[in-house]
């Protein structure tokens, strides 16, 4: 991944923002100071470091759930209890990881 998209993902602004840090020398990586964003690195390997502030990354999942004809304002409680049941499982299966909801 290059570093400019990787530092952006990170939450240090926009591409042109990383690529203005890059330019004031603020961005090492490897404890090596870095001069152009057109560098590859390797996110689980590299110390990527701000300010000498190392950079955590996480990787963002997205899902993206289709309603069935189940979910309308008339299901039963039999029907509810076991929705809420599997939505729990679902929960469960991917803690720890961030969730983003997108409406349409």
């Amino acid at each position: 991944m290059r570093i400019g998209k990787y530092l952006s993902h990170a939450g240090y602004g926009t591409r042109k923002d990383v690529k203005n840090l890059i330019r004031k020398k603020l961005v090492t990586v490897n404890n090596c100071i870095i001069n152009t964003d057109s560098i590859n690195i390797d996110e689980t390997k590299d110390v990527i470091k701000v300010d000498n502030e190392i950079v955590e990354y996480k990787e963002f999942y997205y899902l993206i759930l289709n309603n069935d004809d189940i979910y309308n304002n008339s299901i039963d409680q039999k029907t509810y209890e076991r929705l809420k049941e599997k939505e729990q499982k679902m929960i469960e299966s991917i803690e720890n990881t961030t969730l983003t909801r997108i409406d349409f």
